[in-house]
This record gives C-alpha cells, sequence and structure tokens, in this order.
C-alpha cells in the first residue's frame, strides 16, 4: 500500500492459503469475518483509543498483517507499519454498525486486517466492535490482545504516556518456517493410511441456501448439561482415556452416521498448533490453527466405550500430524475436494 513499508514476509500456514482461497472464490461470503461488540460505560477520545491501539500493534505484530497476493508467483504475509484502523460513528445503533461491518468485509491485502470502530451511544456510555478477519488470529489469540488493549485505553484515559514492548516479535513466523522443514511425506503417509478406503462424502442435507444479505448475526448454538450428565460424561471419558473433546467428536460421528445412512463417516476438525515448536506460545497472538479430518467408523459389535476408546486413539495419533495442510490431506484420496462438506 503506497506509503506504507514491508518490514519482514513469510508463506502462508496452509489454514492461511485455505482462507485466502475463500476470500478471492466467494468475495461477499462472511466466513472469517470475526466481530466482537464490548459495552463501555465511559467514553474514550479518539486520541486516547488511537494510543491504546498504537500501542497494542507493537505489542502484537501479527495484527499488522498484510496478505500479499496480488501479482505475486506466491501468495505472503507480510509485517507492515500500517496502524490498526479505527472509525467513530454516532447515530446509528451497535447492531447495524456490526451487520455493516459483516457486508463490508476486507481486501486482505489492502486494509488493515483489525478495524475497532466506536459506537457513541451517549455521554457516558459507548460500544466497541472489534472487526477482524480470521486470517491473522485464532479464539485463543482474543483474551490476550483484548486484555492488552483494555490496559492500554485504561492508562491513555488516566493520562499516562505508554511505554511498551514486542511481546511476541518473530514467533509466528519462527512457527510458520518451522512447519516448513518438517517431513511432509511421513505425515501424508499416514493421512493417507486413515482415509485409505473411504469413498463418500457425509452431508447434511440443505433445504437451501440463504442470502447473504438475509442471514443472522446470531450463529451460535447453546446447550447446556446437568451436573449428573456431566459426572457420567467425565467417569466414562477417564474409563476410556479421552477427552471432552473425543466425546464431541464420536457424537457428531454418529449424527452423521445417521444422515449418510452409513457406519463410515469422514469430517472435519479444528486443532490448535500451539504445541508443535517445543517453546511455550501460550502468549502469542497468531493463528496457530488447521483443519484436519476425522474418520469415525462403528461396527455393529461396537459398544459406545470401544467406539470413544478408537476416537480418542486416532485423536493421539493424529496429534503429530495435524500441522499438514488439509488441501494435501485431500489430496490423499479419490475424493480430493469432495471429502467434505
Amino acid at each position: 500500500q503506497k506509503g506504507r513499508h514491508l518490514l519482514r514476509a513469510y508463506p502462508l500456514t496452509g489454514m492461511q492459503q485455505g482462507m485466502l482461497l475463500k476470500q478471492l472464490a466467494e468475495s461477499d461470503s462472511w466466513g472469517y469475518r470475526l466481530v466482537w461488540r464490548y459495552k463501555l460505560d465511559v467514553v474514550p477520545t479518539t486520541a486516547q483509543l488511537r494510543a491504546a491501539l498504537d500501542a497494542l500493534s507493537i505489542q502484537h505484530e501479527v495484527l499488522r498483517t498484510a496478505i500479499i497476493h496480488k501479482q505475486v508467483e506466491m501468495p505472503l504475509q507480510a509485517i507492515t507499519d500500517r496502524p490498526i484502523s479505527l472509525e467513530v460513528v454516532e447515530g446509528i445503533s451497535p447492531e447495524e454498525v456490526h451487520k455493516a461491518q459483516l457486508v463490508r468485509g476486507f481486501d486482505l491485502q489492502d486494509d488493515a486486517l483489525l478495524r475497532v470502530v466506536l459506537v457513541k451511544m451517549g455521554d457516558t456510555e459507548c460500544q466497541l466492535l472489534m472487526v477482524m478477519h480470521h486470517i491473522i488470529t485464532d479464539g485463543w489469540s482474543t483474551p490476550i490482545y483484548m486484555t492488552h488493549f483494555l490496559e492500554n485505553l485504561q492508562q491513555a484515559m488516566q493520562g499516562e504516556t505508554l511505554h511498551v514492548t514486542p511481546q511476541d516479535a518473530g514467533k509466528f513466523e519462527t512457527h510458520v518456517r518451522g512447519l516448513q522443514q518438517r517431513d511432509k511425506d511421513i505425515s501424508l503417509t499416514y493421512w493417507h493410511d486413515l482415509l485409505d478406503g473411504y469413498d463418500t462424502k457425509a452431508i447434511i442435507p440443505s433445504m437451501g441456501e440463504v442470502p447473504i444479505t438475509e442471514q443472522s448475526i446470531e450463529d451460535s448454538l447453546d446447550l447446556s448439561l446437568t451436573k449428573a450428565e456431566t459426572t457420567q460424561l467425565q467417569a466414562m471419558t477417564g474409563q476410556a482415556e479421552a477427552t471432552l473433546s473425543n466425546v464431541v467428536e464420536l457424537a457428531w460421528g454418529i449424527v452423521l452416521q445417521r444422515y449418510n445412512r452409513t457406519d463410515d463417516v469422514v469430517f472435519v476438525k479444528v486443532v490448535s498448533c500451539r504445541d508443535k515448536d517445543g517453546e511455550d506460545m501460550s502468549h502469542v497472538v497468531a493463528p496457530f490453527i488447521n483443519s484436519v479430518p476425522v474418520r469415525i467408523r462403528t461396527k455393529g459389535e461396537d459398544t459406545l466405550l470401544s467406539a470413544l476408546q478408537s476416537t480418542a486413539r486416532q485423536a493421539k495419533e493424529s496429534n503429530t500430524h495435524d500441522w499438514c495442510a488439509l488441501a494435501d490431506i485431500q489430496r490423499q484420496t479419490p475424493l480430493g475436494n469432495g471429502l467434505f462438506q
């Protein structure tokens, strides 16, 4: 972007490559556009917000990322000196701003991939919208950068000069370059063997598509378990040497089996890759995530316990190889891009 400097550039992860392809193929899709709304009982000034955001961009360099993909042979992600975007609006409801931000989307190369919108609702009340593209963050990162942002904002509102230092400079780049040094052939052989013989695409039948402009911004479903149900699940997972995550994987697999009238289904789960470097990455803001297949196969004689044990074993074995790009994994099967819905 004219007037901005590119400081460092390095490759995309497999997950980021998939997000970029999604953006280019379906530019109007809300997929990977993240919006968080926070209510404040004070109204910071534009200068105070600017100071807090500038400090935040120093603490977490990935928030200054640009995805370089125009007129290049291979897409890259670059750390730039571009500031986090800040907008201030009033006379419009936060809900309307939320929807407008989703529809607006991002130019992954030329736009700041984190923008903050202050919606004034009076002299003592406002809402802050943090609008970000998933290509530069994951769920684990949210409380990290929000904690630092709120600390910075509090100091700025108290009239203090902000003095911050980089918290994770170069950490994500080191992670990405480390993944490229791994033995891909060994891991792809694992995925080939896991998916061998699978020739059906498990789907949830659709009754049609809802136009983007008519889709709801509320896309969550809450399900609560009783204390007794939770205790029972914990006892079963202990017996199977499994986790509650394995229980959810098995349950979803069984749902897909029923819908598709088969005992063999494959779907995709999102995993964290923060444990791949032998270094503590728990404080780093970056998209340490990937998508990999899960295969749930059951037989007539299987019990819930034996099926859960099998799911847990697969999860442990997959953990060693779950850094591979999903596109590479899909190429290990005849179904290719049709491996899952």
